[in-house]
């Protein structure tokens, strides 16, 4: 995608910021809601990949990301302030995006937030991919 399609389609998303983050630094969206406040880290802007959480019926269960290998990734400078606001006043252990508390759901592949996004693009763009 261009960086045109990744902002509108963040503007049309219930999670803008998890859509940029993800667009950005490709983490799977597992990976990326399972972080927590201490694995960012803004002095370095990257931020420790060492969880994965995934849906197993209704709930979310976390564990070891793919292939069970850490890894730290740097996130574009223009991300900063966006994931600075989401570790604003919570605990190192708290969930990094959305509440802190509830890991924010998943996009599901058939009828999730990320494809209802799609489909507002799509509505006033039918060439967006």
């Amino acid at each position: 995608m261009t960086h045109q399609q990744v902002d509108g389609l963040a503007r049309k998303s219930r999670y803008p910021v998890v859509v940029a983050f993800l667009a950005y630094t490709g983490l799977r969206s597992g990976e990326a809601t399972g972080l927590r406040v201490k694995d960012f880290d803004p002095l370095r802007r990257r931020v420790n990949v060492d969880n994965n959480a995934v849906t197993v019926g209704s709930a979310i269960i976390e564990g070891s990301p793919k292939d069970s290998e850490s890894r730290s990734l740097p996130y574009p400078a223009f991300l900063d302030l966006a994931l600075k606001a989401q570790a604003r006043d919570k605990h190192p252990r708290q969930l990094l995006l959305g509440n802190g508390w509830t890991h924010m759901p998943l996009p599901h592949s058939k009828s999730g937030w990320l494809l209802r996004a799609v489909g507002k693009v799509h509505a006033s763009d039918p060439s967006f991919p």
